[in-house]
């Protein structure tokens, strides 16, 4: 007779005694941190309609089918399923809503790469407010649930969508060839942007280093000003005035230090636009 060993199913792990405890001390301070600036906490369910995630669903989703043959999904996002409970149950009230949650999110993932497949994320949301105010509130707010964890060095980087699609304008692109840049971006492709850049044609040099730099376009405040002066379209412009106020203002809260500059970032989520962040940590 053999002994059946049990095994957790794939992306998924246990998580024992101590560690448990000293998880929920952090999730407590960091909701701590939500409360005080005033984002009400809320739980939607694990699990929702496909369509609820419209293009933020992907092929890593995990998808199944209910008794009645309704397609749903395991929640990979919280931005969405917040979106449906603002427009179903949440019409009325302030028009700036402040809401936070604490969830388990599903996405199928390469672990060798050190993520999980069933992983825990906390957030916020605001909705019903735009612009740099509402964009350095999110930064420094997400600077002290970091302080709150426990984690001191720590860098954000802001990057904005509005300045690839602006580029991308001012290059001639057209939608295929927006998508092939997105592409590289978010797989930190060098070679393929040098690649990009050389087969540029009749666009001036100063743009073409411009994409060939596209990944290394990082640093301070000063960065902002030495690509201003190099490219003309609009919406360029407008994303570097916007990421300028958003500086001065989180300087005014007095988290400054913590920002830097890339204009390279970017996510898969089609559904971003305007300002984006992420922090890195040394270890």
């Amino acid at each position: 007779m053999t002994n059946k060993v049990y095994q957790v199913p794939y992306g998924t792990k246990d998580i024992l005694p101590g560690e448990m405890k000293t998880r929920r001390g952090i999730e407590n301070a960091i909701i701590n941190v939500f409360d005080k600036w005033g984002y009400d906490e809320v739980k939607t369910p694990d699990f929702e309609y496909v369509d609820t995630f419209g293009a933020a669903g992907a092929k890593g989703d995990f998808r199944f089918f209910d008794r009645s043959n309704n397609l749903l999904a395991l929640r990979n996002d919280m931005t969405a399923p917040i979106a449906r409970l603002t427009a179903t149950r949440l019409q009325g009230g302030e028009k700036i809503k402040r809401l936070c949650y604490l969830a388990n999110l599903y996405r199928y993932e390469e672990i060798q790469a050190g993520r999980q497949c069933e992983f825990e994320q906390a957030g916020v949301e605001m909705l019903g407010a735009s612009g740099a105010a509402a964009d350095a509130e999110v930064i420094v707010l997400a600077a002290e649930a970091l302080q709150a964890a426990g984690l001191q060095k720590f860098a954000i980087s802001l990057g904005h969508v509005d300045f690839i699609n602006g580029l991308a304008e001012e290059a001639g692109f057209n939608a295929a060839q927006l998508q092939q840049l997105k592409d590289y971006l978010r797989r930190h492709d060098a070679v393929g942007m040098q690649q990009m850049a050389d087969a540029m044609e009749n666009i001036r040099p100063e743009i073409k280093q411009l994409f060939a730099d596209f990944l290394f376009l990082q640093g301070g405040i000063e960065l902002l000003d030495k690509v201003a002066a190099i490219v003309t379209n609009t919406k360029c412009q407008g994303a570097l005035n916007d990421l300028r106020k958003i500086y001065k203002l989180v300087d005014a809260y007095g988290a400054a230090g913590y920002l830097s500059f890339d204009l390279g970032l970017y996510r898969s989520l089609d559904y971003y636009t305007g300002m984006l962040f992420e922090v890195y940590l040394p270890e």
